[in-house]
């Protein structure tokens, strides 16, 4: 932070050593309750008072806007109805489409083969 006076940089108290000005520091640390109850963005506070903190870096793939999102069982309702949705249509397709087709390729190939049998024999 920069002095209002004199733009010179201020210690941690809030003192300039150049033109000798006391500011109130604009930064403090928030009390539990606070945190609890604050939705916004805040900075981290170091163990060392001259350590500065560390940006924090983002992974390549967030910083160009690519998101992944997981998705779960347990989603809201809408979800659920196309998953169970989606499950009937699948199971709907097997009963009324795969098995039927399924059976009558086997009695047709049970009859081509009797056909075959009885001709030979």
């Amino acid at each position: 932070m920069q002095c209002s006076r004199c733009g010179h940089t201020l210690d941690a108290e809030g003192n300039c050593a150049f033109c000798g000005a006391h500011e109130d520091p604009q930064v403090r640390v928030m009390s539990k309750e606070e945190k609890l109850d604050y939705q916004g963005v805040t900075i981290d506070e170091t163990e060392d008072p001259g350590e500065r903190p560390k940006p924090k870096t983002e992974p390549a793939w967030n910083r160009q806007g690519i998101f992944v999102k997981s998705s779960t069982f347990g989603g809201n309702w809408a979800s659920k109805a196309a998953l169970i949705l989606l499950v009937a249509a699948v199971v709907a397709f097997v009963v009324f489409i795969a098995l039927p087709v399924a059976v009558v390729g086997l009695l047709i190939g049970a009859v081509v083969w009797l056909l075959l049998s009885f001709l030979r024999g």
